[in-house]
């Protein structure tokens, strides 16, 4: 955002009025056309980090969630006295209410930021709000990679698109 709105600087204006490659108007039409390429690309990003958290990535975890419970319970109930299924099963849900907490922000910010209408602060939002909203998402996401069952997971793993597996 910062490269694109410094086209219009008055240094750069005069740079290229000077030479006859750009006026003033083509200048800040080419701006504000890159501009809005900038928040359409990030806009499309963010509904696909979107629609993959919440329809593929999260109901994978609740389903490893729930087999967590299951296992938890059936132990228990069989007098078993591990600790380290509980505290596993807690990590979990933890780390689900973080990726739900991070879905909703996203849903949220995407929603406020429909409301600009100026092409560089609809681009500075996206870049001081969305991108943010989205990398939440991705940690969250990223932490459950690590603990979800590779069965379940719903998505190719880093050692999957890495060929190590």
């Amino acid at each position: 955002v910062e490269a694109l709105t410094a086209m219009a600087d008055k240094v750069n204006v005069e740079l290229f009025t000077k030479h006859k490659v750009l006026s003033k108007t083509e200048l800040q039409a080419r701006m504000e056309i890159l501009l809005e390429v900038y928040s359409k690309t990030i806009n499309i990003e963010a509904l696909t980090s979107l629609n993959i958290a919440k329809r593929q990535i999260l109901p994978a975890c609740m389903r490893y969630s729930g087999r967590l419970a299951e296992t938890v319970k059936s132990n228990k109930d069989a007098g078993g006295k591990a600790k380290s299924q509980p505290g596993v099963l807690e990590k979990v849900n933890v780390l689900v209410d973080s990726l739900s907490a991070n879905i909703d922000r996203l849903e949220n910010t995407m929603t406020h930021t429909q409301a600009t209408k100026d092409v560089v602060k609809h681009a500075e939002v996206y870049r001081d709000t969305v991108i943010p909203a989205m990398w939440s998402v991705r940690v969250s996401a990223d932490e459950l990679e690590k603990i979800v069952d590779a069965e379940l997971w719903p998505l190719p793993s880093y050692a999957e698109m890495m060929f190590i597996k």
